[in-house]
């Protein structure tokens, strides 16, 4: 019996090991990476691709950085910051570009996140979580946050708005 215990807690150590060792190196079947952009470092929700006028474009809701880096840096600004939408052109798929961010404000209804300590406390911060991203033929994209932010409605301006090219 403790030979099959034994045997049976070290299948279970092996199985919950084992996904950790993919994690060190890329693992394929029949699919090769060819761009890569790391959306500066912060989580991100379900990306939605679109096809406009020819170009193809990646609307990215973000959650945030890690407890490492809580607020990435922006690589279109240099500045510290968290959550967010991104806008990345792919259109040259060996190359995504960000072309464009946004960063809702708190607002009133925004939630306090919380985690517990292991001294018994907690650590809290208020955050912006964008989790769903649409978009649609007027170019207006409509952001909704999970942590009760509410929705929002953006329009893409600027250098962005010509990279997309929106004729409107």
């Amino acid at each position: 019996m403790i030979r099959v215990a034994g045997a049976g807690w070290a299948l279970a150590l092996w199985m919950t090991a084992a996904p950790a060792f993919a994690q060190n190196a890329p693992e394929a079947k029949d699919m090769a990476l060819v761009g890569y952009n790391d959306t500066q470092g912060r989580s991100a929700y379900q990306p939605v691709i679109h096809e406009q006028f020819g170009r193809w474009i990646a609307y990215t809701g973000h959650h945030g950085g890690t407890d490492a880096v809580p607020n990435p840096k922006n690589p279109l600004t240099g500045a510290e910051e968290a959550n967010g939408t991104s806008i990345v052109d792919i259109r040259d798929p060996y190359h995504p570009t960000e072309v464009a961010y946004h960063i809702p404000a708190v607002a009133e209804n925004t939630d306090r996140r919380c985690i517990k300590l292991d001294n018994g406390g907690q650590r809290c911060k208020v955050v912006i979580e964008t989790n769903n991203v649409e978009v649609d033929d007027r170019g207006y994209i409509y952001i909704v946050d999970r942590a009760n932010t509410g929705m929002h409605i953006l329009e893409l301006t600027g250098e962005a708005r010509k990279i997309v090219n929106f004729t409107n």
